[in-house]
């Protein structure tokens, strides 16, 4: 099975580097409301739901995305 590498938020920047870990995914798209941090909990959530230990995170954008992304990680 393929690694996959979470982008925690897909802000228009090149991430083709990245594709070396393995597939890409785009956890969420463009400006967050840096305020709704339920939101962003339900969204990453979903978008991580098959994460797998050996996956990667890229951190990116909001600092309170990437720490709720890390925290779902770390559940997981």
């Amino acid at each position: 099975m393929s690694n996959k590498v979470y982008i925690v938020n897909n802000g228009g920047h090149d991430y083709t580097d990245a594709q070396r870990f393995g597939d890409l995914v785009f956890c969420t798209h463009g400006t967050l409301d840096k305020f709704d941090t339920s939101q962003m909990y339900r969204e990453l959530t979903e978008a991580m739901f098959d994460s797998q230990p050996e996956d990667y995170i890229l951190l990116t954008s909001l600092t309170s995305l990437c720490c709720i992304a890390a925290a779902i990680f770390a559940q997981k």
